[in-house]
């Protein structure tokens, strides 16, 4: 919580808290929290849960961090509890994997996708399919350290495809970056990128 307030050397890094329901129960009761450490799981001490509560805030206005990881929420939506409980994420907090997970990234750029002064939906479709299978496939030929993360990550081969160059699109349409014009193609390319990974994620692994 208080890493950051007298010391630069963390400066640069995302500092979170993993913030359980019985949590911010305990703060709205005004009761009591256990510390443990996590080394040998023993009972530090207890404190009240409340004044836990308002040092995050005060450490969250006076140095930006550290953010909150509702773990509850985190467990409720995994998409592999049979794999166990995700335990934590990465240090800024926007992705949650298993144990030895990764998630092999890539993006789409539209302007590519922009011929005769129009947005090319059937190529933009091409592209996210294609786009799914060179990701899947990065899955087999990767080198893994481990033998832990080589196991994990065939089995849930995970993937995350995104859009750029969103700005340079609509220059070259001459769309107006807040107009309903632009929010309305936002809306078509969202849904053929949604639609089409979905679609060629399920042929993919159909024949992993």
């Amino acid at each position: 919580i208080h890493c950051k307030d007298n010391d630069d050397t963390l400066k640069n890094f995302n500092i979170s808290v993993i913030v359980p329901d019985t949590f911010m129960e305990a703060v709205r009761d005004n009761g009591e929290w256990t510390l443990w450490n996590p080394h040998d799981n023993m009972s530090v001490r207890k404190v009240k849960a409340k004044q836990l509560w308002d040092e995050l805030c005060q450490s969250a206005w006076k140095t930006g961090d550290p953010g909150l990881v509702f773990i509850s929420r985190v467990h409720e939506t995994q998409p592999n509890p049979q794999l166990g409980n995700i335990e934590a994420g990465n240090p800024g907090s926007e992705q949650f994997l298993e144990s030895y997970g990764s998630c092999n990234l890539g993006s789409i750029d539209l302007s590519k996708h922009v011929k005769n002064h129009a947005f090319d939906q059937q190529a933009f479709k091409d592209s996210v399919s294609l786009c799914v299978r060179f990701l899947n496939d990065v899955v087999d030929v990767n080198e893994f350290p481990l033998e832990e993360l080589k196991k994990m990550n065939s089995m849930t081969r995970r993937i995350g495809l995104g859009v750029m160059g969103w700005a340079d699109t609509l220059t070259m349409l001459k769309i107006p970056y807040d107009s309903e014009e632009a929010l309305s193609l936002a809306e078509d390319i969202s849904s053929t990128l949604t639609e089409g990974a979905w679609h060629t994620s399920h042929i993919v692994i159909s024949f992993v």
